[in-house]
């Protein structure tokens, strides 16, 4: 029985790629780096955010980089928008007393507006954000909630989420229709697969 589940947030439940890519088109002339289409920043965008820059062939220090979004992505919050069916999955998990919790790269004090300006406020039981690599947080962040990796999932739409998911010994959920590309998902071999995040509570229940 599923009690717990984490969720990426930008993709998952957030949509904040054209937001995403107006910061990154204003960052990255400061390192150097010629403006993409949003085509080129789609196939060039993957997660931890760094490794972007060591395609590039770039090197930034993270904590410059965290405090220069947070400076220029308030200019675009307007863009950024709840993934459709978000709120009705995350009110129904509620109901069923599962555990909601957000692991996400993007900086913490934009996924807090964010989950207020979504109306998700009273239906997330905790926020982990501003981290790089996931893969770093999550077993604390198990221990710290006292959560049975059997009765956890984690949903995301990156590979580095089946990834995260894996290092920590829990079941992954890829949703395609995020910012992951498909076949790079598939590749990864996550336990499930769901189109958006209203397929979500429906696989919750075919799960034992």
């Amino acid at each position: 029985m599923i009690k717990a589940i984490i969720f990426d947030f930008s993709g998952v439940l957030s949509d904040d790629f054209l937001s995403t890519y107006k910061v990154a088109m204003e960052v990255f002339p400061m390192r150097g780096i010629e403006k993409m289409s949003i085509e080129e920043f789609r196939d060039t965008y993957e997660l931890p955010w760094l490794n972007i820059y060591t395609k590039l062939g770039v090197k930034v220090e993270m904590d410059e980089e965290y405090a220069l979004w947070k400076k220029i992505s308030p200019k675009y919050e307007n863009l950024v928008v709840p993934i459709k069916g978000a709120k009705e999955a995350l009110k129904k998990l509620k109901e069923d007393g599962i555990k909601t919790i957000i692991l996400s790269s993007r900086h913490v004090s934009l996924v807090l507006r964010e989950v207020k300006s979504h109306g998700f406020e009273g239906l997330i039981d905790d926020v982990e954000a501003s981290v790089h690599d996931k893969r770093d947080v999550i077993c604390e962040l198990l221990k710290r909630h006292e959560i049975e990796k059997e009765s956890t999932l984690y949903v995301g739409d990156m590979p580095h989420d089946i990834v995260t998911a894996r290092h920590a010994g829990v079941r992954s959920v890829a949703v395609l229709d995020g910012f992951g590309k498909k076949e790079e998902l598939e590749a990864e071999k996550p336990d499930y697969i769901i189109q958006n995040i209203s397929e979500l509570v429906s696989l919750i229940k075919c799960i034992k």
